[in-house]
Order: C-alpha cells, then sequence, then structure tokens
C-alpha cells in the first residue's frame, strides 16, 4: 500500500482548491454571459419545447423556437455552471474544515508515538508505524548486491569516504548531506528485465518515496549524449519521468552545473528534506 503522509493531503487539499477555484472563474464568466432568467424545457407530443422564464412571476416562460438557438445554449451553460458554481462552494467549504481539522490534530502523529515512548518502554516495544528516520534507516540498509562497475573511473573520494566519478557528482553528494537526505550512490535498480544504476537514488523520508537522480556532466560529446538519452528511454519506458520521480541534469565542459542550481533543485524537489 502506498505510503501517504499527512503533509501529502494538506498539499493535495491545497492543488483541489486551487483546480476548484480556477474553474468556479469559469464558471462565473458562463453566468455573466448569459442573459438574465433561466430555461425550463417540456416535453410535448415527444418534442422537447424550450421556454425562457425572464422572472420567477412567468409561470410558463417566453417560448424559444429554433431559430432561438443561441439564447437556449446560454441558458443551459448558463443552468449548467450555476449547479457548478453551487458544488464549488459547498466542496471548498468542506475542504477548508478538512484542512483545519488536519492542521490541528493534536498530540503526535502516529509516525511519531514510538520516538516519544519511554526508553524503558522502547527497549521492550517495536514501533506499530515505523518514523520517518526509522524508514530511512531501513531504507539505507536495504541495498542491493552489486559489483564494482567500473570502478576504476572513480577516481574522486568524497569527505565521507565515497568515490564517486566526477567533481559535480561529488558536490551533489556534499549537499545531499549537508541537507540530510538519504541517498545511494549508483545503486541497481531493475526497470523490467533490465537492470540500470541510477547516479543517485535519494529518499524523500517525508512522503517515503524514491527519487532519482541522473546527472550526464559529458553532454557536449555525440557518443555519451547518445547513451544519456538511452539511459532515460529506460526509464520513460518505466513511467519514471522528470518532475515526478526523476531529476535530470546537465553540464559540459563550458557550462558545469553550479552549487546554488544543485541547491534550488533539491529544495525543489524535496522541500523540508532535513
Amino acid at each position: 500500500m502506498k505510503y501517504i503522509s499527512i503533509d501529502e493531503i494538506i498539499d493535495n487539499i491545497a492543488k483541489r482548491r486551487a483546480f476548484l477555484r480556477k474553474h468556479r472563474e469559469i464558471a462565473e464568466d458562463f453566468i455573466a454571459a448569459a442573459p438574465k432568467g433561466r430555461l425550463s424545457c417540456r416535453v410535448i407530443n415527444g418534442k422537447v419545447r424550450f421556454y425562457w422564464r425572464q422572472s420567477e412571476a412567468m409561470s410558463n416562460g417566453k417560448y424559444l423556437s429554433k431559430k432561438k438557438m443561441e439564447t437556449i445554449t446560454k441558458l443551459a451553460q448558463k443552468q449548467c455552471a450555476q449547479k457548478t458554481l453551487a458544488a464549488i462552494d459547498a466542496e471548498l467549504s468542506r475542504l477548508t474544515r478538512c484542512e483545519h481539522l488536519l492542521r490541528s490534530l493534536g498530540g503526535c502523529t502516529v509516525e511519531e508515538v514510538f520516538d516519544n515512548l519511554n526508553e524503558n518502554i522502547k527497549n521492550l516495544a517495536s514501533p506499530v508505524v515505523e518514523s520517518n528516520d526509522q524508514f530511512a534507516e531501513r531504507w539505507m540498509n536495504n541495498n542491493i548486491e552489486s559489483d564494482d562497475f567500473y570502478e576504476e573511473s572513480k577516481r574522486l573520494v568524497t569527505k565521507s569516504g565515497e568515490k564517486v566519478r566526477s567533481k559535480s557528482e561529488m558536490i551533489i553528494s556534499a549537499i545531499l548531506r549537508e541537507n540530510r537526505i538519504p541517498f545511494k550512490y549508483e545503486q541497481p535498480l531493475w526497470l523490467g528485465d533490465h537492470m540500470i544504476r541510477p547516479d543517485f537514488t535519494l529518499l524523500d523520508k517525508k512522503q517515503r518515496k524514491e527519487i532519482y537522480w541522473e546527472h550526464f556532466g559529458l553532454a557536449d560529446r555525440p557518443e555519451y549524449a547518445v547513451n544519456a538519452l538511452k539511459k532515460l528511454g529506460r526509464f520513460f519506458e518505466a513511467d519514471i519521468y522528470a518532475g515526478a520521480t526523476l531529476i535530470i541534469t546537465v553540464e559540459s565542459e563550458d557550462m558545469p552545473l553550479s552549487e546554488p542550481q544543485i541547491n534550488k533543485i533539491i529544495a525543489y524537489n524535496i522541500p523540508g528534506a532535513a
């Protein structure tokens, strides 16, 4: 079952509210562009007849022939927009109450229960729900056995003792550690029948989801660029896309990736990671 955090629920509520507000404006535009009054219809001798009730005082309304189809259409669209507007307002009200309740939850979340126990109790019990840190620790320890994949080309060593292939990867690694983002370097990933090695596999602890980071540092070399496209193709075939669970950065000899750019990328893809 996919893990869903309270923060993700609140974020989705905000997205839904934005969606509703946008379509509220569209509904209001339809209403403003329509004539006053409302449309009613009756079936007489098997034929649908439309009537324009320009005021509530009109019991039957003015008959509209097919020649008045533009007016009929605008009044019909107005009725649809009015009902949509009412439904939007009702849903917005419910969503606001729901968000307020989620933000005002007392005590701790279920993920925090075990960490808040008395130490003597913790020594005897196991968490019913893992904390984010416990989940991250288990994730870090769950490595796929890997061979020494082109080990000879890992010529740079990070402060934590990890071997990487480029200066940019060394900077990315350092900034990820500074932000306390769990990650694995070149961890094998099976996509169907194919195994690839993302440069970095990150863990968004709050959402408990993996994010893959591919850094292409020699984009100005034709053969390298072709291999990079093939690798991206594997991701896309597995429905892993940039902007969702895939980060793609590119640099060339004349246009290197900078630390400010890396920081912005991390802040955008894993906000509040630390």
